[in-house]
């Protein structure tokens, strides 16, 4: 995407331990869950405004940005089943609604996110 329209989001959270920055993201599930859930209310509420045939407001990557803040989101939580759930349920419909350009974006990010024996 264009910078004007990158997808702000946590990746890590850390914390100093005998001087090391150490990522303690498992730590803080509800900051994630919180974001998760914005996320899929944001999604969810775009591809029904879309499929009862609405435009959305921002015409730039509307379904693509939406699912990747949904799967940013559990990457960073580290939740690979819900991210794997998510992308089995969905897959289709955005390989169907969006350009292939983003659908292979999100693809190949799934690909390098999840372990290969949960991606077969």
């Amino acid at each position: 995407m264009p910078q004007k329209e990158a997808v702000n989001f946590v990746k890590g959270i850390y914390k100093l331990e005998n001087q090391d920055l150490v990522e303690k993201n498992s730590e803080y599930k509800e900051f994630f869950d919180e974001q998760i859930i914005r996320a899929k209310d944001n999604y969810y509420g775009l591809k029904r405004k879309m499929e009862m045939g609405m435009q959305p407001m921002n015409l730039s990557y509307p379904l693509y940005r939406e699912a990747a803040i949904v799967i940013i989101n559990y990457y960073s939580k580290g939740d690979e089943i819900n991210l794997k759930k998510f992308w089995d349920e969905e897959t289709e419909y955005l390989k169907k609604n969006i350009p292939e350009n983003e659908y292979m974006d999100l693809n190949n990010f799934i690909t390098k996110a999840l372990p290969i024996a949960e991606n077969a």
